[in-house]
């Protein structure tokens, strides 16, 4: 669908430039879950979790979690998503 890849092109710019823009990234986390790139949609939110974990009320853990419960406990992208989540919890 060249839309979507248009509006992920577009995020992935507005990142490059603004690197600290949280609203773009998970924007792009979002878009990215739409198109099943589960892995890459849980990496934005790690990221935004390490820049700021009260940011939005908490949302990039609030969707990691919601993205965890919809893959299921045994997919990989689950476990790789909550150990990350878990060390930067207890670091």
């Amino acid at each position: 669908n060249s839309s979507i890849d248009e509006k992920l092109d577009d995020l992935f710019l507005i990142i490059e430039q603004q690197p600290k823009n949280l609203n773009a990234k998970l924007n792009l986390s979002k878009a990215l879950f739409k198109e099943n790139r589960f892995s890459e949609s849980v990496d934005e939110l790690i990221n935004i979790f390490r820049v700021d974990r009260e940011w939005e009320d908490e949302i990039a853990k609030k969707q990691l979690l919601m993205i965890f419960d919809h893959l299921g406990p045994e997919n990989e992208v689950t476990k790789k998503g909550r150990r990350a989540l878990t060390s930067l919890i207890f670091n």
